[in-house]
């Protein structure tokens, strides 16, 4: 058996090994990003969520407390104190919408990185193969070419 065809076929099939093993590679290096941004998205929910909740939490304490002294004031709820406190509502769903808007923003910007990544992933798969497969078959080729001069 001629040499050079025992090494044109280990290197054919060496390189169509390594670039199978470096698309599964990138692949997997694909996925483990798109899991560290699925983790990233939820952590953001829990904020937003922690936020919502503080805000909210704030908004009572202060209710109560308003309250506390108006009765210590001997001040019922008239007109301008329902006026005031049916203000602070309004402010306090305005500061809450945002809170949820920034989430939701937030979460479409990563999700759609996510599946980005993903794409990106399959991509370098495919070309890494193929890749692989294009680096056999030109050293079969070149075999080929040395073996029989030019074809």
């Amino acid at each position: 058996m001629n040499p050079f065809l025992g090494l044109a076929v280990l290197s054919g099939a060496i390189s169509l090994i390594t670039g199978i093993q470096a698309g599964r590679e990138a692949k997997r290096k694909a996925t483990q990003s798109a899991y560290d941004i699925k983790l990233e998205r939820e952590n953001a929910k829990i904020q937003a969520m922690a936020q919502h909740n503080e805000r909210f939490a704030e908004y009572e304490t202060i209710m109560a407390q308003s309250e506390a002294w108006l009765g210590l004031a001997n001040r019922g709820y008239d007109p301008s104190t329902m006026a005031g406190f049916k203000r602070s509502k309004k402010e306090l769903q305005k500061d809450i919408g945002s809170i949820n808007y920034t989430s939701l923003m937030r979460d479409y910007r990563l999700r759609a990185k996510q599946q980005e990544v993903l794409s990106s992933g399959e991509y370098a798969q495919t070309a890494a193969i193929t890749t692989g497969f294009n680096n056999a078959i030109q050293m079969a080729y070149q075999y080929q070419t040395t073996k029989f001069g030019k074809v």
